[in-house]
């Protein structure tokens, strides 16, 4: 674990070191909502975007018309904003360093689970890779910025994990706050019920009860939603306001190429490319109950209508790193992955910390 906790202390100090310096030196994106929460540049910088949602609704909650779109984001990640920026002092400021807390913490304990998941699979050497490809990934900024990504990641594989172990109602727990922390959350609980299935068997009847954990915690999460809004899909319906609304998996990549809404198709699609075969190849390496998690995620992310945010939702495809970490034994691969990752990591935190789209 200690080199990964170098990796990671390393990874996170070149993404605050690219943030700063491109606050500094290069003018920043303009638009309508482009509103720094904080005269800090660290804290303004990892609060762009879906943070400004967040330390909304960490200080204000969800009702009220004008916060009709915040019934997109799921309530866990915020409610833990809201306690700890509170405990440190309830400013704004107080509130973005609560979140970006939460997130690193959240993707340490992540790595973890993921190490003790991926090795009896793919060996410890293996296993420190797929977590290291998280910390270069392009995208790997909103890990550790105000967002639910590093939370979402740290619970799924953690239920993962519980699950291998035997532990059904610790899986069912984890599972559960998953459903709570992103509106797809709820797939995080796959695994447990396919093994589960595997151990029919041996397994009480009452023990199915903590794979129905997650879907009753999404459903009650709906319900309170349809009680403040009067309508039982808001989720779906805040989406397809934005142009996500569910769609074949095919018509998401019709706009791909139009230049008002991508500026870097080729990369989409060729992340896209190889998630893809990750995925494939995840039911033979990870085995069947990672491989249907990561092809359930895989297809929400295509089904999602836009492709916008794909880069973002690979992040949370963890069979897909565990089997990029057994591909790349020999060192030239691994080299040549961390490397180009690496690179498109810091040039994507820049245009992050610039209000430009990057997932």
């Amino acid at each position: 674990m200690r080199p990964l906790v170098v990796a990671f202390v390393a990874s996170r100090a070149a993404l605050v070191i690219v943030l700063l310096a491109s606050l500094a030196f290069i003018p920043a994106e303009t638009c309508g909502f482009c509103v720094d929460r904080s005269a800090n540049s660290l804290l303004a910088g990892l609060s762009r975007w879906d943070g400004d949602a967040y330390i909304d609704i960490a200080q204000h909650g969800y009702e009220g018309a004008d916060r009709a779109s915040n019934g997109a984001y799921s309530p866990l990640y915020p409610v833990l904003v809201r306690v700890g920026g509170f405990a440190l002092g309830g400013s704004t400021d107080a509130y973005i360093v609560a979140g970006v807390l939460i997130s690193n913490a959240a993707l340490l304990f992540g790595l973890r689970s993921l190490l003790l998941l991926a090795s009896p699979r793919i060996g410890p050497d293996g296993a420190r890779r797929a977590a290291l490809y998280l910390l270069v990934f392009p995208t790997t900024i909103v890990l550790s910025a105000v967002y639910a990504d590093a939370l979402f990641f740290a619970l799924a594989v953690a239920s993962a994990v519980e699950t291998r172990r035997g532990r059904w109602w610790r899986s069912g727990a984890f599972a559960a706050l998953a459903a709570l922390t992103r509106p797809f959350g709820v797939l995080a609980v796959i695994p447990l019920v396919l093994e589960l299935w595997s151990e029919r068997r041996q397994v009480r009847i009452t023990t199915w009860l903590a794979a129905a954990l997650a879907p009753l915690a999404f459903l009650g999460w709906s319900a309170y939603l349809y009680a403040i809004s009067g309508d039982p899909l808001r989720v779906i319906h805040v989406y397809a306001a934005w142009g996500s609304a569910p769609r074949s998996p095919l018509q998401a990549f019709t706009d791909l190429f139009d230049p008002a809404i991508y500026g870097f198709p080729w990369f989409v699609l060729s992340l896209i490319v190889i998630f893809a075969a990750l995925v494939v190849a995840s039911w033979r390496v990870t085995g069947p109950a990672l491989g249907a998690y990561a092809t359930a995620a895989f297809l929400v992310l295509a089904s999602s209508g836009s492709l916008t945010s794909s880069m973002r939702y690979e992040l949370a495809i963890y069979p897909a790193f565990v089997v990029l970490g057994a591909m790349t034994a020999r060192p030239w691969a691994h080299v040549a992955w961390t490397a180009a990752s690496m690179i498109a990591a810091l040039i994507f935190t820049a245009m992050f910390a610039l209000w430009f789209w990057v997932g």
